[in-house]
């Protein structure tokens, strides 16, 4: 096995599992976040005395952010545009990574992994470059409706 080789498997290794790692712990964030969001909201609730209270508290700018935030789909004023610079961001790094993969091939005309790897990143992140765009499009066309 040529050195190159051993270095882009260890790389992708090392890659995968930071990501398996991110991944993990950006679902427990999220779900401990949600979890504390909801236990607040039971505390409120909790400690309204009667229903003249619980409906004037409804009828403040408070109360109807909570109804909000708990049905279960939130009319969304931004939609995703974090997301979208996470698309656009990765298809930079794929693009990037299929380019140096057609380098290799140049520099290892023999090798035709290189060739293969090359094309399967660039299908990735000109996927996720069109992805991106599209979301993009789409929120700019719903935040105006």
């Amino acid at each position: 096995m040529r050195e190159i080789d051993a270095i882009l498997g260890v790389s992708v290794v090392c890659t995968l599992i930071g990501w398996i790692f991110y991944v993990i712990s950006n679902w427990w964030l999220q779900n401990r976040r949600l979890t504390l969001t909801m236990e607040f909201h039971k505390r409120l609730l909790d400690r309204m005395g009667n229903s003249e209270e619980f409906g004037r508290f409804l009828e403040s700018q408070a109360g109807q952010n909570m109804m909000q935030s708990l049905s279960e789909q939130p009319v969304p004023r931004f939609l995703g545009g974090s997301g979208v610079l996470r698309a656009l961001q990765a298809s930079v790094v794929f693009l990037m990574l299929s380019l140096a993969m057609f380098a290799l091939r140049w520099i290892y005309p023999l090798d035709e992994g290189y060739l293969v790897m090359g094309i399967l990143t660039m299908a990735v992140g000109l996927g996720l470059l069109l992805s991106s765009l599209l979301s993009y499009g789409l929120r700019d066309r719903l935040e105006r409706s």
